[in-house]
């Protein structure tokens, strides 16, 4: 059923979790009276319509989630008719940049309309996670974003939106990165080098986009590195010179569908932790 405008009377309420529950309707305005919530999650709630700007009031905001997914996985309850007609719609209200103590917003696999939310986001200096993957977002990725402002981010996750545009180089300084996820968009230009200095990353997506340029060997410095995708992008040159071995924690590599040529990545026989090898569909790899 609906969620009932009454629990907005509850007004010493610090956390409001419905999700994995069958809901319906839309989040009612009143909640926004619960200006001492620190916690909203509606996970996979059902939940359709936009979300209220009354919601702006919770000031004390640390963590809010309306999202479809967790990760890379969709859950398997979604209905058949999903993505045409459910999720939340509209867009993340400008005004959610009161919430300064926000540290989790998760809107994944939901249908916003519009560009990256650059006001919304703009004074959210504690998030440490943020996630706004599947949102049919449709916009450059903004170059004067200023990336720098968040020091804590620990999870970026932009994928599978149509976001174009390059990597801002201001990005290799969230260095308390762990996972950052820019696949199945449509950015392009050479992959930055700064990113080499996200010296705590487990997880770099950046398949199925339009890079270019060659593999920078500064990326050698991500140690910590699990998940390692390139795939389906315009790169060129060699991957002979890129040390696998420097990456002892790797367990998947995929960079196929590019123009690679040359030899394999050196240390790639003495890797003793990788799962997934995949270099299918280059130029030409001996």
């Amino acid at each position: 059923g609906d969620i009932p405008a009454t629990l907005s009377r509850c007004s010493q309420l610090v956390a409001l979790r419905l999700g994995f529950n069958p809901l319906s309707g839309s989040i009612p305005r009143d909640l926004g009276l619960l200006t001492d919530l620190q916690h909203l999650s509606l996970f996979t709630a059902n939940l359709q319509g936009t979300v209220p700007v009354e919601l702006c009031n919770c000031t004390q905001m640390l963590f809010f989630d309306v999202g479809w997914m967790y990760g890379d996985q969709l859950f398997d309850f979604l209905p058949p008719d999903y993505p045409q007609s459910w999720g939340l719609t509209g867009t993340i209200p400008d005004c959610f940049s009161r919430m300064a103590s926000l540290q989790t917003l998760a809107w994944p696999a939901n249908h916003l309309e519009g560009g990256f939310p650059q006001k919304a986001l703009q004074n959210l200096t504690q998030l440490q996670h943020l996630d706004l993957s599947y949102c049919s977002l449709d916009s450059d990725l903004p170059t004067g974003f200023n990336w720098s402002a968040f020091p804590d981010l620990e999870y970026l996750s932009l994928k599978g939106n149509s976001l174009r545009g390059a990597i801002p180089a201001q990005i290799g300084q969230l260095t308390n990165l762990t996972t950052l996820a820019l696949d199945e968009n449509k950015l392009h230009g050479p992959i930055p080098p700064e990113l080499g200095a996200l010296s705590k990353l487990t997880y770099l997506g950046l398949s199925q986009n339009h890079f270019q340029g060659n593999l920078p060997n500064v990326l050698n410095n991500l140690t910590n590195v699990v998940t390692f995708r390139l795939s389906q992008n315009n790169l060129t040159g060699e991957i002979e010179g890129f040390d696998l071995s420097k990456m002892p924690n790797l367990q998947a590599f995929s960079a196929y569908g590019n123009a690679f040529h040359g030899g394999l990545p050196d240390g790639l026989t003495e890797h003793q932790e990788l799962i997934i090898f995949d270099v299918q569909r280059n130029t030409y790899l001996t």
